[in-house]
Protein backbone atom coordinates (compact mmCIF):
# COMPACT_ATOMS: atom_id res chain seq x y z
CA UNK A 1 0.00 0.00 0.00
CA UNK A 2 0.98 3.64 -0.82
CA UNK A 3 3.04 5.56 2.20
CA UNK A 4 0.69 7.74 3.97
CA UNK A 5 0.85 11.10 2.84
CA UNK A 6 2.50 13.71 4.88
CA UNK A 7 0.75 15.95 7.31
CA UNK A 8 -0.84 19.00 5.42
CA UNK A 9 1.09 22.10 5.51
CA UNK A 10 -0.88 25.14 7.09
CA UNK A 11 -1.20 28.05 5.66
CA UNK A 12 1.64 29.61 4.49
CA UNK A 13 2.98 32.66 5.87
CA UNK A 14 2.46 35.69 3.79
CA UNK A 15 5.49 36.70 1.80
CA UNK A 16 7.70 39.66 2.91
CA UNK A 17 6.28 43.10 1.67
CA UNK A 18 8.53 43.79 -1.41
CA UNK A 19 11.31 45.97 -0.99
CA UNK A 20 10.62 49.58 -2.80
CA UNK A 21 12.27 51.81 -4.53
CA UNK A 22 15.66 52.35 -2.63
CA UNK A 23 15.64 55.98 -1.74
CA UNK A 24 18.81 57.95 -3.61
CA UNK A 25 21.29 58.44 -0.80
CA UNK A 26 21.05 62.34 0.60
CA UNK A 27 23.10 64.64 -1.26
CA UNK A 28 26.55 65.80 0.62
CA UNK A 29 26.12 69.09 2.02
CA UNK A 30 26.45 72.17 0.39
CA UNK A 31 29.22 73.62 1.51
CA UNK A 32 27.80 77.85 1.21
CA UNK A 33 29.65 80.32 -0.58
CA UNK A 34 33.52 81.08 0.55
CA UNK A 35 34.23 84.18 2.75
CA UNK A 36 35.77 86.82 0.09
CA UNK A 37 39.34 86.73 0.52
CA UNK A 38 41.44 89.19 2.77
CA UNK A 39 42.45 92.00 0.38
CA UNK A 40 45.94 92.06 0.26
CA UNK A 41 48.49 93.75 3.12
CA UNK A 42 49.59 97.36 2.04
CA UNK A 43 53.32 97.75 1.90
CA UNK A 44 54.42 98.75 4.89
Amino acid sequence: MPPPLPPPIGPMPPPPPPIGPIPPPLPPPTIGPYPPPLPPLPPP
